[in-house]
């Protein structure tokens, strides 16, 4: 277990990528977690669900899947995914959490009745707390004022690509129904696609989308301000006419004329991002790249076998061995170093990688362009 880093943490737990969330729920009742990536297509060969404080089985999670170990619930293999539990709310919830170990890898052992746990992909921890903590936060933000629970300043390309299917996006710290308010008779109401108001967005929330607010781009130099509020209703009133309104955020957006563009603009002479401007405009003073190693690219080296540091990212490691899966391209909620992709006995179908957009296209890394091919260091892909 935890190939990839010396020791331990302070509290003994394996040293891994850590993704947290605040989940805001009411007393006495019932929630789903969920891990942020789910199916096949994310790492799915060990979980284990446990009171993070403990690290120890929480007698408030329940499910039928998996097995009760002291250490929390836990599945192994491949062929059990828990990726979703029952969280029982206490009445007197203030604060409580909940992590779940997750793992691409396969370098478990079970030796009798002791489980000892794989190198981990990531831990996600959610802190519990109690929903009238964000409804009391929510009280100095009614829609008669001025100001917003989260204010945001963004900086979007004035135009998207001819080929995208959606418009540009920004997004809620949480999805709707993480946000909670107060009605008129102080009863607790919980947000949702139908009582949250956007604003200035080009579509409104709807049952599979309460986070993102997509923006219809507009002419460089020009701005426009996105809005969202929640409605909290009097239930009780028979026409439900009585309502408190809470500002939950407010998204001031300035467009730009620099556009995206698609992997292919970046050999050319005439884009502002391409590596012949760059090198012909701008003089370079430092660099951040991932050139861990510069030889040609082949199949046994394609694939950088080491993470970055345990306490800068959230996501996955792809590891180079005892994976899970055949595929050696990173998952949902991975991410990986290669030096190509698509590139014949290399990075393709049968050297086991299949990329998520299934294109053809070769792509590599800026060191194969930088030295007409003589080399190739690593680029990321997520």
């Amino acid at each position: 277990m935890g190939g990839y880093y010396s020791g331990y943490m302070v509290n003994n737990m394996q040293k891994t990528h850590v993704y947290n969330t605040t989940v805001y729920a009411k007393p006495n009742s019932n929630i789903t977690l969920s891990l942020p990536s789910t199916t096949t297509t994310s790492p799915h060969h060990y979980y284990r669900w446990y009171d993070y404080d403990t690290d120890s089985k929480s007698t408030l999670l329940s499910t039928t899947l998996g097995t009760d170990y002291s250490n929390g619930r836990v599945a192994y293999g491949g062929g059990t995914l828990i990726e979703n539990i029952t969280y029982s709310v206490p009445s007197n919830i203030t604060s409580d959490a909940i992590a779940c170990d997750v793992s691409a890898n396969t370098d478990y052992n079970l030796s009798g009745s002791t489980l000892t746990e794989p190198t981990l992909s990531y831990r996600c921890i959610y802190n519990i707390r109690s929903a009238y903590e964000i409804a009391d936060k929510l009280k100095i933000y009614p829609s008669s004022g001025t100001s917003y629970l989260e204010e945001y300043t963004i900086y979007m390309p004035s135009a998207k690509l001819t080929n995208a299917n959606d418009n540009p996006r920004v997004c809620l710290k949480y999805n709707a129904d993480n946000y909670f308010g107060y009605n008129p008779n102080n009863g607790l109401v919980q947000g949702g696609y139908s009582n949250f108001t956007l604003n200035g967005a080009s579509e409104a929330f709807t049952s599979t989308n309460m986070r993102f607010c997509y923006v219809s781009p507009g002419a460089a130099g020009t701005s426009k301000t996105i809005t969202v509020t929640m409605k909290c209703q009097n239930t009780s009133n028979p026409n439900r006419t009585s309502y408190n309104t809470y500002n939950i955020a407010k998204f001031t957006i300035y467009f730009v004329s620099d556009l995206p563009m698609p992997y292919d603009n970046l050999t050319g002479g005439n884009e502002r991002r391409s590596i012949s401007y760059l090198n012909n405009n701008y003089f370079l003073l430092s660099k951040l790249d991932f050139d861990y190693n510069t030889v040609p690219a082949t199949a046994a080296n394609n694939m950088y076998a080491s993470p970055l540091p345990w306490d800068v990212c959230t996501y996955g490691f792809s590891a180079t061995t005892n994976r899970g899966f055949d595929n050696k391209v990173s998952q949902w909620n991975e991410y990986g170093f290669y030096k190509t992709a698509n590139v014949t006995n290399v990075s393709d179908a049968s050297a086991n990688y299949t990329w998520y957009n299934n294109s053809k296209s070769e792509v590599r890394d800026r060191k194969y362009y930088d030295s007409n091919g003589n080399q190739a260091g690593y680029f990321l892909y997520v």
